[in-house]
């Protein structure tokens, strides 16, 4: 433990912090984290939905179960 705690202070420009998914941690540069929120708010490429889509989502990946089973 105590060398884990020396290697975080000694790399300050880490950023260390849990994975969306999965049980695990992820170490990744500051400057790439930024990078990636930085394309996250571009709105070119993303658009803000208001709604929540996940029973439309839901609905349609279970049609395409059910049509591949026919």
């Amino acid at each position: 433990m105590n060398i884990t705690k020396e290697f975080i202070k000694n790399h300050p420009e880490l950023l260390i912090t849990k994975a969306d998914k999965g049980n695990v941690t992820v170490a990744m540069e500051h400057c790439n984290c930024k990078e990636k929120m930085e394309v996250l708010s571009d709105k070119n490429t993303y658009q803000i939905i208001n709604k929540d889509l996940t029973r439309k989502l839901i609905g349609d990946l279970k049609k395409s179960l059910h049509m591949e089973k026919q």
